[in-house]
C-alpha cells in the first residue's frame, strides 16, 4: 500500500496586497495596495480581439491575453499577496461556448497566480455578496409553467396558445435580465460609495465587473482588518 500526504502551503495572514478577480472574459481585476486605507486600482481583464470573415460577414472574437494577464500581476511578486477570485459554476441557460470560455479564464488566472507564488482563495457569489446585506441579492423570479415548455410541447399547441406561451416566456427572460442589470448597477453604486476616489473608473454600466472585483477584494480587506 502506498500512502502520501499533500502539504498545503499557508503563509501568515499579514498580507499587504489584496487582489479581487472577476474571471470572465469581460471581467475585471481590483488591486488593493494596503489594508486599512488601501490604494485601489481597477483594470479590465486583459484581452485581444480577433476578426474573422465567414460568408462575407465579419465578426470579432475576444480572447484572454495570457501575457498581459501575467504582466498585470507580476509587479506584486515577492510581496505578501492574497488573491480572491469569484467561483461560479455553470448556470441555467448558459451556452457551452460561454461556459468553456469562463472555465478557460479561471484556469489561466490560476496559472498566473500559482506562477507568481500568491496565496489564493475562491469565493462564491453568495458568500461575498452576503457581506453587503441584501443590496446585491438578485430577487428570485418564479419561473412560469409556460417558460418550462419544450419546443415539442409548444409545437403541439394551437397557434394562439403557442404565441401566448412564447410571450410569457419572453417577458420572464426580460424580467430576469432587468433584475441582473439592477444588481450590477447596485454593485457599482456601492463600490463608489465605499471608494469615491475611483468613481470615474465605475461611471459606466459596463464597469459593473470592475465594481464586483472591488467588492470581492473589499470583503477580504474587512476580514483582515477586523
Amino acid at each position: 500500500t502506498i500512502s502520501f500526504t499533500v502539504k498545503i502551503r499557508k503563509r501568515s495572514m499579514s498580507y499587504s496586497i489584496i487582489i479581487g478577480i472577476d474571471p470572465g472574459i469581460s471581467g475585471a481585476v481590483a488591486i488593493f495596495e494596503g489594508i486599512t486605507s488601501p490604494k485601489v486600482l481597477l483594470f479590465d481583464t486583459p484581452t485581444w480581439t480577433e476578426s474573422k470573415v465567414k460568408k462575407k460577414k465579419k465578426s470579432y472574437i475576444k480572447h484572454y491575453d495570457k501575457a498581459a494577464m501575467a504582466d498585470l500581476l507580476r509587479p506584486y511578486a515577492g510581496k505578501d499577496v492574497v488573491v480572491c477570485m469569484e467561483k461560479v459554476g455553470a448556470m441555467t441557460g448558459q451556452g457551452v461556448t460561454s461556459m468553456f470560455s469562463f472555465g478557460r479564464g479561471v484556469g489561466l488566472w490560476e496559472g498566473v497566480i500559482a506562477g507568481l507564488g500568491f496565496d489564493y482563495e475562491e469565493v462564491s457569489p453568495s458568500v461575498w455578496k452576503k457581506e453587503y446585506g441584501d443590496r446585491l441579492i438578485q430577487k428570485r423570479i418564479p419561473k412560469p409553467d409556460e417558460a418550462k415548455l419544450t419546443r415539442a410541447e409548444l409545437a403541439k399547441m394551437d397557434e394562439k396558445k403557442r404565441e401566448a406561451a412564447k410571450d410569457i416566456k419572453r417577458e420572464y427572460e426580460a424580467e430576469k435580465r432587468r433584475g441582473k442589470q439592477s444588481a450590477k448597477d447596485t454593485a457599482r453604486e456601492l463600490a463608489m460609495e465605499l471608494y469615491p476616489e475611483v468613481k470615474d473608473d465605475l461611471s459606466k454600466k459596463r464597469d459593473s465587473d470592475r465594481a464586483e472585483a472591488l467588492l470581492i477584494a473589499e470583503r477580504k480587506r474587512r476580514e483582515l482588518d477586523a
